[in-house]
């Protein structure tokens, strides 16, 4: 375990030596260098899109992710294309939770034939630092090449859920002209009014998220709260004891949703479960 839920084998790998390439060409320039017609591969369209509000401890909700759902929804549209005419799938995948919300803003099943990744994603197939989409892209290249697929789409993401990018590639070019526009400042409705942020919280309160992070030994070393003030609805950032028993005893329950007590001691916020 790293910071619960996620094991090891769920976690991103930053892996340094790794390259991927693509040559990108106008058609007259595929024409004069005598790139094959069945080895063209076509940007058909994509979309780009930021969380409103940015910062994740403002966001009305943490398990909702707007932006995601314009872009990818609006990629499929630039693209002329519709969900079930994708052959091939890499979405971004540097925890599960990204994955899981990709298929949410889609209405895709998880265990669709399709599979949800051509390259393994960040905990398998690691990824040199921020290119790892272009690995994907690559990817989707030499498949779409080799006829595996004529219709393949690629997304990433970055900060906390926060940018979001799609891209659909195909055998065959857009009849339209492609474009990368959700909106014309990129930024997805917003999901609300900004949440307020107590930075030195006191009084009951609920959780509602939590993680727990584990040392080399495997043992849980801390606990990060994130929760609502009782008595005004402020968002608060905590830690719990730190007591190993107690941590563990945590690992065993559903935090979301539980009662507390949050105060300031020594200047950290520190939420103790009832």
């Amino acid at each position: 375990m790293i910071f619960f839920p996620y094991a090891k084998y769920l976690n991103a790998v930053m892996a340094t030596e790794q390259a991927a390439g693509t040559l990108i060409a106008s058609e007259a320039f595929a024409d004069r260098i005598g790139i094959p017609q069945d080895k063209r591969v076509y940007w058909r369209g994509g979309a780009f899109a930021v969380e409103d509000p940015w910062n994740f401890s403002e966001r009305p909700s943490f398990d909702r992710a707007p932006a995601m759902k314009t872009c990818h929804t609006t990629a499929l549209s630039n693209a002329g294309l519709d969900l079930e005419e994708i052959d091939l799938f890499d979405f971004y995948s540097c925890f599960p939770i990204a994955i899981s919300m990709a298929c949410e803003s889609l209405g895709l099943d998880q265990t669709d034939s399709r599979g949800l990744s051509i390259t393994g994603g960040l905990p398998y197939a690691g990824g040199p630092g921020s290119s790892y989409s272009f690995h994907s892209l690559a990817t989707a290249v030499e498949r779409l090449q080799a006829g595996a697929a004529k219709n393949a789409m690629v997304t990433g993401n970055g900060w906390y859920l926060t940018k979001h990018s799609a891209s659909v590639l195909s055998l065959e070019p857009n009849s339209e002209t492609p474009t990368a526009a959700a909106n014309d400042d990129f930024r997805a409705p917003s999901s609300g009014e900004p949440v307020m942020l107590d930075k030195a919280p006191e009084g009951n309160a609920t959780v509602e998220t939590y993680t727990i992070g584990h040392g080399r030994d495997g043992s849980p070393e801390k606990g990060l709260i994130v929760g609502r003030l009782d008595s005004t609805n402020a968002r608060f950032l905590a830690t719990a004891p730190s007591d190993a028993s107690l941590l563990a005893d945590l690992e065993t329950r559903e935090l979301i949703g539980t009662k507390g007590n949050v105060a300031m001691r020594d200047g950290k916020a520190i939420f103790e479960p009832a």
